[in-house]
């Protein structure tokens, strides 16, 4: 998860955020949910062969974006590295998804770092 703090500038109310990187790992049986109270948080759930995982959706206000977003794997960077992102308004996130993976699975340029070079794999 990341730490976040709120802080006071000239031009209002800032939100700043951290991110660090942990795993979560749950068991058979249990049930794991991220609160509302941190939407947004970079996430990257993962399912197993022969298991079943149910996501619930929340319905998302009109205008709030949803982003897909690819780190660098290179041990070059001190710091979580964005290799690349994109942003979209969730309307069906089963048949949104795909065309976005698609993208960045079939175009090397962008996944390739813009700091270090390093391409990554599509899968």
């Amino acid at each position: 998860m990341a730490n976040s703090k709120t802080s006071e500038s000239k031009k209002g109310k800032c939100f700043c955020c951290q991110v660090q990187f942990t795993t979560t790992k749950s068991s058979l049986n249990v049930h794991f949910s991220i609160p509302l109270s941190v939407a947004n948080t970079p996430h990257n759930p993962v399912r197993f062969a022969d298991t079943i995982g149910i996501v619930m959706e929340r319905e998302r206000p009109e205008g709030s974006l949803d982003r897909l977003r690819w780190y660098c794997r290179s041990t070059v960077h001190d710091t979580p590295t964005i290799i690349y992102e994109e942003a979209f308004h969730v309307t069906d996130l089963g048949t949104q998804l795909k065309p976005v993976i698609m993208k960045w699975q079939q175009n090397e340029s962008l996944r390739m770092c813009r700091h270090c070079g390093t391409i990554a794999e599509p899968n």
